[in-house]
């Protein structure tokens, strides 16, 4: 199981050079760092409720590690699992609040990330090289630092939450599968290079939205425009006939009565209807 080197409630390493199973024992609060650097034979590792910190460089190089449940840690130093090759499973946190530089870069078998709300910052090249990586989700993203995804190859689909605000240099570069990305938030600030080299991609945004502006003039990107989230609107037939040369996104349908109409449009378009129509309308 692997003899291992703890001081005041910190692992600082192992004794066996190639130990292949490690149980931390309860009470241990940190794993320190580079404490299991370049284990080669290392394959599964069990963390106690009470470890609160995994250090910097704690696992790096330590290709056999296969899976991770980091079920209480509340922070993840900088290169802690970079270059762990084999490994294919990660459960992190909630109460990780951000990732740190390198944690998972080159984790070439990881196949999905699921981000808990916790987690509003990723780290630069947090998840490059990460070229099984299909799935993401991010849930309370609020920034993606510099080349944070770069060349995870099989990214398809993206969601860019509500929350987000901030897409770095290179955050998705040389993502060369990636299909559709979502944007839910109208604002966010999308460095000149963040989807460098996507080869051809299909935003869906709200009409006139950052992402609108940013997909306009690229020749790769094809905009859709896109309701996100519902809102409605009964209007008559003249504040129709306005809206439809403003350039809004909506969808409309017969009301209840003949004069009337129904529209569908994002939320976040209302305060502009409203100021091309005038007035007070039923929302519905």
């Amino acid at each position: 199981m692997g003899d291992l080197i703890i001081e005041n409630n910190i692992v600082k390493g192992c004794k066996e050079k190639y130990v292949v199973q490690i149980n931390i024992p309860a009470g241990v609060k940190a794993v320190g760092d580079n404490a299991f650097r370049g284990l080669q034979k290392l394959y599964d590792i069990n963390f106690p409720k009470s470890l609160v910190h995994i250090g910097s460089g704690a696992f790096e190089d330590c290709p056999s590690l296969m899976g991770i449940r980091l079920s209480d840690v509340s922070y993840i130093g900088e290169r802690a699992f970079m270059n762990c090759i084999g490994l294919k499973k990660v459960e992190l946190s909630d109460k990780i609040s951000y990732l740190c530089n390198n944690t998972f870069t080159g984790c070439r078998s990881i196949e999905k990330i699921c981000l808990p709300k916790s987690v509003s910052y990723i780290g630069c090249e947090c998840f490059k090289d990460c070229t099984s990586l299909s799935e993401l989700e991010m849930n309370g993203v609020m920034e993606i630092d510099n080349n944070a995804f770069e060349n995870c190859r099989e990214l398809h689909d993206i969601f860019l939450p509500k929350t987000l605000i901030h897409i770095g240099p290179n955050a998705f570069s040389f993502c060369e599968s990636l299909g559709t990305v979502t944007f839910f938030n109208k604002f966010i600030d999308i460095d000149e290079s963040a989807f460098e080299n996507t080869i051809k991609k299909v935003f869906k945004a709200v009409q006139f939205s950052t992402a609108y502006f940013y997909a306009r003039d690229r020749p790769d990107v094809i905009f859709k425009p896109s309701i996100l989230k519902k809102e409605g609107m009964i209007i008559n037939t003249e504040d129709l006939s306005k809206l439809r040369t403003s350039g809004i996104m909506f969808m409309s349908k017969p009301a209840d009565k003949p004069e009337k109409t129904m529209i569908i449009f994002d939320g976040s378009q209302k305060n502009y209807i409203l100021s091309i129509i005038g007035g007070d309308n039923n929302a519905e």
